[in-house]
């Protein structure tokens, strides 16, 4: 029972050093066959405990800038696709 103790006071110490959000990346673990360079957003008890797993660490600032230029593209892409099924014609004037 104590190890399961220090376990959860470790998690606990790591979230109370976090913020209420957190952007994290994944680890490559080829055993678990997970892909590194993943990021998402999460609430510092999941990230908690993912850092303490070290399957994650902290993103970076260019990571996270990369992820919302892509979001971004993704979403144009998609609205872009909505409007030409619909007829409707999106020209850029200069």
């Amino acid at each position: 029972m104590p190890n399961l103790k220090r376990y959860w006071k470790e998690i606990r110490g790591i979230e109370r050093s976090l913020p209420q959000y957190v952007w994290l990346a994944s680890i490559e673990d080829a055993g678990r066959d997970q892909p590194g360079g993943r990021i998402a957003e999460m609430p510092a008890t999941q990230a908690a405990l993912l850092l303490h797993q070290k399957s994650h660490r902290m993103a970076t600032g260019e990571e996270i800038a990369t992820y919302h230029a892509q979001e971004q593209q993704v979403q144009r892409r998609l609205l872009d696709e909505e409007l030409r099924r619909e007829g409707i014609a999106v020209v850029v004037a200069k």
